[in-house]
C-alpha cells in the first residue's frame, strides 16, 4: 500500500470521532486500520450507477396515519400496552431494526430482554407473522462476535418463533436516486424490499458526532458501511443528512427504549456515563418520536446536571 493511502486512512481514523484519549485513538487505530481500507475506497471512489432506480418516497411508514406517541415508564406497563397500537401484523413480513453497535449492554445497545419478550408477544397475537432483525454494528467492533452470541444466547427463541437473524455488513445492495438534497444519490442492501413493514427498536443516547443518537440516527444501522462513512464526513451537516435518511427510509412503528439513558458518549468505551431516563416511548411517526424523546432527555438532564452537555 501506497504511503498516501496510508497518511489519508490515519487521518480519516483520527477525525471519525474526535476523542482526546490517545490512548483509545491507538487502540481504535488498531482495531480498525484493516476495515478501513476497503470501506475508505469504496467511500472515495463513491460513483452514481446510471442504473440507478428512482424511490420518490420513504421505504416503509408510507401510509398517511393520524399520529400518536405513548410514553410508559416500565417494560411490564409496554408489553401490555403496545399491542393497542401496534396495528393489524397479521400475514406480514415485518423487519424490526435494534442497536447492536457493539458487544456491550444496554443502554448502549438494545435490550435484548426486552426485544425477544416483544417478538414473542407478537408471533402470539399475530398469525403468519415473519420477523427478521436486522443490523450493521459499528466497523470498530468484531461484527461476527455481537452475532455470535446473539444467536447463542437466545437460541430457543428464535428457532423456536423462525426469526431471521441478518447482519447488514457485507449484504448486496443497490443505489437509488432520491428526492434530497445531500443524500440525492444512496446504497441501500436489497433486502429491504421483501419487508411489508419496518418496527424501528431504538435505545437513546448522546453522541459524540451527531450530539444524539435516536430512532433516525439508529437507521444508520442498515446502510452499507462506505454510507455511513459518507454521512459522517458531512460534518457539520451530519445531523441533515441523518434526517435525510429518515425521509429516505422511512419506519411504521417506532419505539425508543430509554428508561436508562446513556450521556457523554454512544459507547462507554469512550465515556458513555449511564443515567435514568424517561420511560419508553412508541409511536407511528419517526420524527415526532425523535423530537419528543430529545424534549424528555433535555428535562431529564437540566434536572439531574444543569447545562446540557451537547
Amino acid at each position: 500500500m501506497n504511503n498516501k493511502l496510508v497518511k489519508k486512512i490515519n487521518q480519516l481514523v483520527n477525525n471519525y470521532f474526535f476523542y482526546d484519549d490517545k490512548k483509545i485513538k491507538n487502540i481504535q487505530k488498531r482495531r480498525i486500520f484493516k476495515k478501513f481500507i476497503n470501506i475508505y475506497r469504496e467511500a472515495e471512489t463513491y460513483s452514481i450507477n446510471k442504473n440507478s432506480k428512482n424511490l420518490p418516497g420513504s421505504f416503509f411508514g408510507k401510509i398517511n396515519k393520524k399520529p400518536f406517541l405513548v410514553v410508559v415508564k416500565t417494560k411490564k406497563i409496554f408489553l401490555k400496552t403496545v399491542l393497542k397500537y401496534i396495528g393489524n401484523l397479521n400475514n406480514k413480513n415485518i423487519l424490526i431494526k435494534p442497536n447492536f453497535v457493539s458487544v456491550d449492554s444496554y443502554p448502549e445497545t438494545t435490550d435484548l430482554c426486552l426485544l425477544f419478550d416483544f417478538i414473542v408477544l407478537l408471533k402470539k397475537s399475530f398469525k403468519n407473522l415473519k420477523i427478521s432483525i436486522a443490523d450493521g454494528p459499528s466497523i470498530f467492533f468484531n461484527d461476527s462476535l455481537i452475532f455470535e452470541r446473539l444467536e447463542n444466547k437466545y437460541k430457543k427463541i428464535i428457532i423456536k418463533n423462525n426469526i431471521s437473524v441478518i447482519n447488514v455488513l457485507g449484504k448486496k445492495y443497490c443505489q437509488y436516486r432520491t428526492k434530497q438534497k445531500l443524500l440525492k444519490y444512496i446504497n441501500l442492501p436489497y433486502f429491504l424490499k421483501k419487508y411489508d413493514y419496518l418496527i424501528n427498536f431504538s435505545n437513546f443516547k448522546e453522541h459524540n458526532r451527531a450530539g444524539i443518537s435516536g430512532p433516525i440516527k439508529n437507521l444508520m444501522g442498515l446502510l452499507p458501511d462506505f454510507e455511513r462513512l459518507r454521512i459522517h464526513k458531512f460534518k457539520k451537516n451530519i445531523n441533515k443528512a441523518i434526517y435525510e435518511l429518515g425521509k429516505i427510509i422511512g419506519s411504521d412503528f417506532i419505539i425508543v427504549d430509554a428508561r436508562k439513558i446513556l450521556i457523554g458518549s454512544q459507547q462507554r468505551i469512550y465515556g458513555g456515563k449511564e443515567i435514568k431516563g424517561f420511560g419508553i416511548l412508541f409511536t407511528n411517526n419517526l420524527f415526532l418520536g425523535n423530537k419528543k424523546s430529545i424534549e424528555f432527555y433535555k428535562k431529564i438532564y437540566k434536572k439531574n446536571y444543569g447545562t446540557l452537555s451537547t
